[in-house]
């Protein structure tokens, strides 16, 4: 390893992944139109020896990339003295997945596969059996710089892993109610339960995903299926459960919203920013004991859970009740998906997929 990558064993390990990140996208620093500001960085970065003060201008670095003035990750070199530090696609065994940054044409960069679970509905007198999902989801990922992939629900769990070796990241897309009844409730009047083979799916997906850290980003009962998964429970009717609550669904309105109040140190924070924030919200039942592990970093104003993100910091989980992906969000809430995209890139630094030894 170089002695770059060494001088980051004092940082926590989401630094030393935007370390080695930035220590690989300098590797077209000739190509950048913000060199000099770059430079002063990266220079500053490898002199100092106080974690803190790396970790400060990993966050300047981290800024740059978000606001689009460093590429993404390249196996470019300009340099000999990176150039033994990447990757090179012709390296790769044959039949192996290139890595992120890998070309196969000047330009051209292998983006994250991010797999997304689908609706399904059983067979009746109507019609046959058929899996669907709304364009929201996949036009989303396609327009944060990923590949999506529709998964159906494969019943066995050596398929699903086949699947998994795949793939860069997940989203559990929305849907209608989880069955109470498998964790040891009863159900509710007002529940409209998902197909049996759809949630059976679900629970082995979810469980495989996070066996393995991928990132995963759950929207809706998809956040839902992430608490629940990880042992935490919900709110089966917020207006029983919570009747001083906000109206959370209006039949008669789909482009209901309500307010958001975020954590400004958590991946909601840095999506939102300040100021006023309003999402969408139609759901009736919600989070109520969060899972061990994670932390609840977005609530409505009457303190239903909004979002919610794991504490680990090798792991890319991230929860929301509201819909990102649906036509009645924000622009603002592409960049959670974003975020979902960058959490790929940085995962297959860590793996080596991008920077080797």
């Amino acid at each position: 390893m170089s002695e770059f990558f060494r001088e980051s064993q004092d940082l926590n390990p989401r630094d030393q992944t935007l370390l080695q990140l930035y220590a690989a996208t300098g590797c077209s620093i000739d190509s950048l139109p913000y060199t000099a500001e770059f430079e002063e960085l990266v220079a500053k970065l490898r002199a100092t020896g106080d974690g803190r003060s790396k970790s400060e201008i990993l966050k300047k670095l981290l800024t740059l990339r978000k606001a689009g003035k460093l590429p993404r990750l390249t196996t470019a070199p300009v340099s000999e003295r990176d150039s033994d530090s990447l990757r090179k696609p012709t390296e790769e065994p044959q039949g192996h997945r290139a890595p992120f940054g890998s070309s196969s044409g000047e330009g051209d960069r292998r983006r994250p596969v991010i797999g997304m679970n689908s609706n399904y509905r059983s067979e009746s007198s109507e019609a046959p059996a058929y899996t669907l999902i709304t364009a929201g989801y996949f036009d989303s990922v396609t327009r944060a710089g990923g590949i999506p992939i529709v998964i159906p629900p494969l019943p066995e769990e050596s398929a699903v892993n086949d699947v998994l070796d795949l793939l860069d990241g997940i989203v559990l897309v929305g849907g209608a109610d989880l069955d109470p009844r498998r964790d040891g409730f009863m159900a509710h009047p007002s529940m409209r339960l998902l197909d049996e083979r759809r949630e059976t799916f679900d629970r082995m997906l979810v469980l495989l995903v996070a066996t393995r850290k991928l990132p995963v980003l759950g929207i809706g009962s998809g956040m839902q299926l992430l608490n629940v998964s990880q042992g935490g429970n919900l709110h089966l009717h917020v207006p029983d459960d919570l009747p001083q609550a906000l109206p959370h669904s209006d039949v008669m309105d789909r482009q209901h919203r309500h307010p958001l109040l975020v954590e400004a140190d958590s991946t909601m924070g840095r999506v939102y920013g300040e100021g006023e924030i309003r999402v969408n919200s139609s759901h009736h039942m919600a989070v109520d004991e969060v899972a061990p592990g994670f932390r609840i970093t977005a609530r409505a104003p009457d303190g239903v859970v909004e979002a919610i993100e794991s504490e680990d910091q090798s792991w890319f989980a991230v929860g929301t009740q509201f819909h990102p992906q649906s036509s009645s969000a924000s622009s603002l809430d592409l960049r959670i998906f974003e975020e979902l995209v960058l959490a790929c890139e940085e995962r297959a630094i860590v793996l080596g997929q991008g920077v080797v030894e």
